[in-house]
């Protein structure tokens, strides 16, 4: 056993079919005790993850000095959509 659930272990000498079986037998989302760590590895990977998504968001966020004469950060999402949204490809027609 190679795991304390006992869900990763080395199965015993069988059929090919044996082996396929107990390898969809295995969960699609590896525990940490699939890799030896940690189960609050889930946790530190999952704070990790969020994060970085909020520095992404916040790096995304302008950067002036907040005069009244300056553009709102409203109108410089939309600029920025409009940009992208500009770029996107035409859908192809594959009919």
């Amino acid at each position: 056993r190679f795991s304390p659930s006992g869900a990763y272990y080395a199965p015993s000498h069988a059929s090919y079919e044996t082996y396929v079986q107990y390898i969809r037998s295995l969960p699609i989302n590896q525990m940490p005790e699939a890799f030896g760590l940690h189960a609050n590895a889930n946790l530190i990977a999952a704070i990790n993850e969020a994060m970085r998504i909020l520095r992404t968001a916040n790096s995304l966020m302008p950067k002036t000095g907040g005069g009244e004469g300056g553009r709102s950060k409203d109108t410089i999402l939309a600029e920025a959509t409009e940009k992208f949204l500009g770029e996107l490809k035409k859908p192809f027609d594959t009919e």
